[in-house]
């Protein structure tokens, strides 16, 4: 068995991968709005549901 441990300070933590997934999901989330709102409330020719 080896007796090396390796120490985690909570200041060396930079979770860039949890940052980046939000920042995609949050991308998703303004682009459905825009086309809901731009498309579905202002267009009024185009409706997709009815």
């Amino acid at each position: 068995m080896s007796t090396d441990t390796e120490t985690h300070d909570a200041e060396s933590f930079d979770p860039i991968g949890t940052a980046t997934l939000i920042g995609i999901y949050m991308a998703i989330v303004v682009l459905m709005w825009i086309f809901t709102y731009f498309i579905e409330f202002l267009g009024r020719g185009l409706t997709i549901v009815g």
